[in-house]
This record gives structure tokens, C-alpha cells and sequence, in this order.
């Protein structure tokens, strides 16, 4: 019987454009079954959520509910069955054009050891470097997690290339405008999406993927007053119409007329029709 398996692949595409790594949490496998089933999984997601909330803004990270459908599907992780001719239409979906950190938890003597390295998927050809991590129990396996995303993380970053210096106007890594770029922090905005309601606009702003990116969503009513004043007024973006803006108001709904930059607003049950632009932060 496949032995459980239990926290951390790690994904990266490192042919993105510009750099900008995006990157999955994936399950290893428990060589000695050292952890319960329950174990197991409140592991991989503390793992995911502590690496989600570190790299907010350098790292897009792939959805933990998008990695754990394809876990559900497949079935088995183990590292030889990622080329299955009846697992590649599923996982190049999740995984296409990745690297892949994989690895193992076991005893050794009468500590836990965990090892992880990097592989290329789909020829899973094994990279330089890893991270190996040894501790005397469970409770220390849980506790130790922070320092265990830490040095994964510093390997990532050590691997990736220097980020560009994005300026105002400039396609930024999601195939976006870059409309804001102050001490390493940049936004950018997509093309038009389409016309729609309000709510119908903050779905597309929402779904939009540009760049396999999953942080897209409606603006706020400052990005936009950004993106009017540093790309509309300056001949920059195609910008032209009005524009949606999330103002929290759950009665009206508001926009930004991009060709005098005056504010509208309406009750939302009379479903009007305006432009919608996703918007997203990122940091180099």
C-alpha cells in the first residue's frame, strides 16, 4: 500500500517573463509514516499558509485548493510517476512550464530528517542545491517550520535573476501597465476587460490571469485615481470610457471618467454598464 504522503513540492516557473517566480506547495513523501493522516495534512497546510504569507508580493503562489484537487485526482505523488502518460494532461495543466522541490521525510536513528531538492519537471532532471532539516520529534517538526520555509526561500531568491527596474508605462511581469513604481514596490493594470455591471466586472478582475497570476482584482478608488493621473494624462495605457472602482458601498456603485477624470456613481440595482480594469502589487 503507497505509503501517505505528507507537506512540501514546491513549484516555480522560471520562464515567466522578467523573473517574477510563481510558485506551488506540494505534498512529499513519509518514507517511515511518522506522522498520522491528520498529522500529515494539518502539516501541509500550515506549511502552504506560512510560505503563502511570506512571500505575499515576490512569489505568486499557487491556489493550496487548486494543489489539492490535482492530490485528490491523481491520487499518488511519488516523485517516478509525475511522467504517467495518465497523469500528464491534469498535472501539465497545474504544473506546465515548472521546476519542482521535491523530497523525503524519515528516520534517522532516532531523529526526523527531512530533505528536499530541486527538479525540472517534466524530465525531473535534479538541480543544485536542497535544503536538509533534522529534528528530535514531532513537535519540533511543527515548530520548526517557519525556519524551514526561510531556507527554502533563501534559495529561490539566490536562484532568481536580478529584477528589472519597472517604470511608469512599462509592461509589467503580468502583461499589465505598470502604473505605480515607488521603493521596490510596483502596480500594474491590465488592458480592458470587457464592459460589464459592477458585479459582473469585479468577477473578470478577479478571474483575470494575466501572466498565470492569481492576485488580479478591481481597484480601488485610489489605484485608479493612479492610473488616470500617471498613465491616461500622459498618453499612456489606451485608456478611454469610464471606469469601475471598488468603493465598499453595497447600495451604489461608483467610477472614474477617464476623459475629464470627474467621479460617477449610480444605485447598483440598475445595473449599469462600465469598463473594468484588474489591477495587481508586486515587489521586486
Amino acid at each position: 500500500m503507497k505509503k501517505f504522503l505528507i507537506c512540501v513540492f514546491l513549484v516555480l516557473i522560471t520562464v515567466m517573463a522578467f523573473g517574477q517566480e510563481r510558485i506551488a506547495v506540494f505534498p512529499i513523501e513519509d518514507l517511515d509514516n511518522i506522522l498520522s493522516r491528520n498529522e500529515s495534512t494539518f502539516f501541509y497546510r500550515q506549511f502552504s499558509n506560512e510560505f503563502t504569507n511570506r512571500n505575499a508580493g515576490r512569489f505568486t503562489v499557487v491556489p493550496r485548493q487548486d494543489v489539492e484537487r490535482l492530490i485528490n485526482t491523481e491520487m499518488a505523488f511519488q516523485l517516478g510517476e509525475f511522467s504517467a502518460s495518465e497523469k500528464t494532461a491534469e498535472m501539465n495543466r497545474v504544473l506546465n512550464g515548472t521546476q519542482i522541490l521535491s523530497g523525503a521525510i524519515g528516520r534517522i536513528g532516532s531523529r526526523i530528517s527531512i530533505s528536499i531538492s530541486l527538479y525540472t519537471y517534466p524530465e525531473l532532471v535534479q538541480l543544485p542545491g536542497g535544503v536538509d532539516l533534522r529534528v528530535t520529534n514531532k513537535d519540533e517538526l511543527f515548530d520548526k517550520i517557519p525556519e524551514l520555509v526561510q531556507s527554502i526561500q533563501n534559495i529561490i531568491v539566490a536562484s532568481m535573476p536580478p529584477a528589472p527596474a519597472y517604470r511608469i508605462g512599462d509592461r509589467g511581469p503580468g502583461g499589465g501597465v505598470i502604473f505605480f513604481a515607488e521603493n521596490g514596490v510596483f502596480m500594474e493594470c491590465s488592458m480592458d476587460l470587457g464592459n460589464f455591471t459592477y458585479d459582473e466586472a469585479a468577477r473578470a478582475a478577479n478571474n483575470h490571469r494575466g501572466g498565470s497570476f492569481n492576485n488580479w482584482r478591481i481597484p480601488t478608488s485610489n489605484e485608479l485615481r493612479l492610473i488616470y493621473t500617471n498613465l491616461r494624462l500622459n498618453g499612456l495605457g489606451g485608456l478611454s470610457g469610464n471606469y469601475w472602482f471598488d468603493n465598499g458601498n453595497r447600495t451604489r456603485v461608483y467610477w472614474l471618467n477617464f476623459s475629464d477624470g470627474t467621479q460617477g456613481s449610480e444605485l447598483k440595482n440598475r445595473n449599469p454598464r462600465r469598463n473594468v480594469r484588474a489591477v495587481r502589487s508586486f515587489t521586486q
